[in-house]
C-alpha cells in the first residue's frame, strides 16, 4: 500500500465506504466502495495527481456522454477538505478485453466486430463534440459478463483543435500512434483509430502489435491473418489502413471503420437474416437457370478455384479416411454419416473428395482449437460411436484396511461402476438430446427407461455415457451425467471434455445410429492457401518458378506420432 491510498473502511463525503483497491492507473487511484445509504457498489477513483482540475476534467466530460450505454458512467465526484478529489462511477462487474483473451483466448472476428460497435458509435460523438480520448487498449475496455464492450479511463481525454498542444501526452508502446510521441503532434480522431485498431488485432491474435518506435525505425508491422486470426482480407486491409503511422494517411474518422467493418461483418435481425437468406435463393435460382448450358465448363472452374475461394489465407488440415477395409454397404452408409459428422463439426467449412473407397477432406485447422487432429478425427468423426451407459457405484473409491503403519487407504477396485447397463441404441433407446439453460438433456425412450430400473426417478444419481467402449480405440470418450429426478432425463456434462464439439455434432452422436464400420485415418500437413495473383512476392508457402534454376525437388515431411500406427488406427499405406 502506498501512503496516499485509503484504507478499508475509510468513508469518503459521508457516503461511500471503501472496501478496496481494484486499480492503479498514471492518473489515479480506483476503489470497490458502497454507498451506504442505496446499499450499492460503485467504483471511486481517487487523484494522485497535483492538479485537481486536470483531475475533474474527467469527470466533467464523462458527465457529457452519460448518455453512452458503452461508455462508463460518472454518477458523482467532489473534493475532500485535504483537496483530494474523486469521481464515483457505476461498478462494472467485468474483465477488461486484455484479461479477456488471456484467459479465454482470442475472439472470434465476427463477435469482437458486434461487441465492439456500440463503442465505435460512442466514438464517434464523442469525437463529434470535439474530444478524442487518446488512451484505447485492451486494459481500458470492459468486457462485461453480458458480452457487452465499455470504455474506460478518460483521464487522458483532451478537446482538440487546429493547433493543440499539451504538456502531457499518454504513450503506450504498441497502441498509440506517432502523433503521440512528438512534442508538436497534432492529435485528432484518428488518434483514437489508431488505438482501436491495434487493440482489435490484439483481441484477434493475443499478440500486442509491434510498438511505434520500432515501426518508425523499420516498419514490420504484422498482419492479424498471419497472427493466426481468421478474418477477410476486406476487414484486415481496414485495420491495416486505420494503423498507417503517418495520419494523413490514415482511416479520418471512426465512421468510416465501424461502416467498413458492419459492411463485412453485418450484425442482422433475424428478419433481415430470412430476407437476406430468400435473396441469396433468388439469385442462385437465377444463377442455376441462366448457367445449365454452361454447366461443365463452370464445374472444372469451380474445382480449379475452390481451394483459393473457400479457403483464401487459412491454415488447413487435410484429413484422410481410408473405407477400403469396409464392405460396399458398410463404405456408402459410413461414409454418409462421417459427411455429416464432419459438417456439423466444421460448421460447413470443408471440402470432401472421395475416390475408391479413400475420402481426402479439407478442413481449417482453426476448428481444433487446442487439441490436435490426430486425436479430433476419431473423438469427433472417424469412429463408430457405439453407446455404452453405465451407472456410477456410491460406495466410497478407498476403503481403509489395516497396514503395518496404521489403517491405510487401499483403491476399491470395484467401486467405479455399480452397473452396465450395455449398449444403447442412438436411434431407439435415446428419444432427443437439447440444450438447455441447465446444460445438454438427454430423454430416454420408454423402453430403455425400464432398463434403468428406476434410477432415473432419483435426483443427483450419477451415469456415464462411454463411446466405444468394446472396441480397441486409443482414447475412448465419455460423457459424465446427472439424473433430473423426472424419471425419464438426464443432464448431460460436457464440461470437461477437451475436444471442443459444436452441440449439433454432440447431438448426432446420441441420436444418430453410428458407423457401420470405423474408418483408419491420418492427418496432412498444415497447409495455408494462398491467392498468388494478389501478390508481387512468393508468400509463406510459395515459391516463384523463375526462382528456382536446374533441377528442383519437392519434399514434405510428416513427424511419426507413434511407433505403433496400427494401434492409433492409422493406415500406414497413406503415408508413405
Amino acid at each position: 500500500m502506498k501512503d496516499h491510498d485509503l484504507e478499508n473502511g475509510s468513508l469518503l463525503d459521508g457516503r461511500y465506504q471503501i472496501i478496496r483497491i481494484i486499480g492503479r492507473g498514471g492518473f489515479g487511484v480506483t476503489y470497490e466502495a458502497l454507498n451506504i445509504h442505496s446499499g450499492k457498489r460503485m467504483a471511486v477513483k481517487q487523484r494522485i495527481q497535483p492538479d485537481p482540475d486536470h483531475f475533474l476534467r474527467e469527470a466533467r466530460i464523462l458527465r457529457d456522454f452519460s448518455e453512452e450505454e458503452a461508455v462508463v458512467k460518472v454518477l458523482d465526484y467532489f473534493e475532500e477538505q485535504d483537496h483530494s478529489a474523486y469521481i464515483v462511477m457505476e461498478y462494472l462487474d467485468g474483465v477488461t478485453l486484455r484479461e479477456q483473451v488471456r484467459v479465454n483466448g482470442p475472439f472470434r472476428t465476427e463477435e469482437l466486430v458486434h461487441a465492439l460497435m456500440p463503442v465505435m458509435h460512442a466514438l464517434e460523438r464523442i469525437h463529434g463534440a470535439g474530444v478524442i480520448h487518446r488512451d484505447i487498449s485492451p486494459d481500458n475496455l470492459m468486457y462485461m459478463k453480458d458480452g457487452t464492450i465499455k470504455l474506460l479511463d478518460f483521464g487522458s481525454a483532451r478537446r482538440y483543435e487546429n493547433h493543440m498542444k499539451t504538456r502531457y501526452m499518454p504513450y503506450k508502446a504498441s497502441y498509440s500512434p506517432p502523433e503521440q510521441m512528438e512534442g508538436n503532434g497534432q492529435p485528432g480522431p484518428y488518434t483514437d483509430i489508431y488505438s482501436l485498431c491495434a487493440t482489435i488485432c490484439y483481441c484477434l491474435t493475443g499478440t500486442d502489435p509491434e510498438d511505434v518506435l520500432s515501426r518508425l525505425l523499420f516498419d514490420e508491422l504484422k498482419k492479424p491473418s498471419a497472427l493466426g486470426a481468421d478474418i477477410l482480407p476486406p476487414a484486415e486491409r481496414l485495420l491495416m489502413e486505420g494503423m498507417v503511422l503517418d495520419p494523413e494517411n490514415r482511416l479520418k474518422k471512426i465512421s468510416d471503420l465501424a461502416g467498413g467493418l458492419d459492411r463485412i461483418y453485418p450484425d442482422l435481425t433475424r428478419e433481415e437474416q430470412r430476407e437476406r437468406d430468400r435473396k441469396k435463393r433468388v439469385r442462385r435460382q437465377r444463377i442455376h437457370t441462366g448457367c445449365v448450358l454452361a454447366a461443365g465448363f463452370l464445374l472444372i472452374l469451380a474445382y480449379v478455384n475452390r481451394f483459393r475461394i473457400l479457403f483464401a489465407f487459412i491454415d488447413t488440415e487435410k484429413i484422410i479416411l481410408d473405407g477400403t477395409r469396409m464392405t460396399p454397404e458398410e463404405y456408402a452408409n459410413s461414409s454418409a454419416a462421417a459427411r455429416q459428422r464432419l459438417k456439423l463439426f466444421s460448421g460447413g467449412r470443408y471440402l470432401w473428395d472421395e475416390e475408391n473407397a479413400v475420402i481426402h477432406a479439407e478442413v481449417p485447422i482453426s476448428i481444433f482449437g487446442d487439441a490436435s487432429p490426430e486425436m479430433a478425427v476419431p473423438a469427433a468423426i472417424s469412429r463408430p460411436m457405439v453407446i455404452y451407459v453405465s451407472i456410477w457405484d456410491e460406495d466410497p473409491l478407498f476403503r481403509l484396511e489395516e497396514g503395518p503403519y496404521g489403517r491405510e487407504p487401499v483403491v476399491n477396485e470395484d467401486s467405479f461402476f455399480r452397473k452396465n447397463l450395455g449398449l444403447f441404441s442412438p436411434s431407439e433407446d435415446i428419444l432427443s438430446a437439447v440444450r438447455e439453460k441447465e446444460g445438454m438433456r438427454v430423454t430416454f425412450s420408454e423402453k430403455a427407461v425400464l432398463r434403468f430400473d428406476g434410477f432415473l426417478e432419483q435426483e443427483g444419481r450419477r451415469l456415464s455415457f462411454i463411446f466405444d467402449q468394446n472396441e480397441s480405440w486409443s482414447g475412448k470418450s465419455s460423457y459424465d451425467a446427472v439424473t433430473t429426478g423426472d424419471g425419464r432425463s438426464v443432464l448431460l456434462d460436457d464440461s470437461e471434455v477437451d475436444l471442443i464439439v459444436p452441440d449439433e455434432l454432440i447431438i448426432s452422436h446420441l441420436t444418430s445410429p453410428p458407423l457401420d464400420a470405423p474408418f483408419y485415418y491420418s492427418c496432412e500437413w498444415k497447409v495455408r492457401w494462398e491467392d498468388i495473383s494478389d501478390a508481387f512476392l512468393a508468400g509463406d508457402h510459395q515459391v516463384n518458378a523463375g526462382d528456382l534454376s536446374g533441377q528442383a525437388v519437392n519434399l514434405r515431411y510428416r513427424p511419426s506420432l507413434s511407433s505403433d500406427l496400427e494401434e492409433n488406427n492409422y493406415d500406414p499405406s497413406l503415408l508413405s
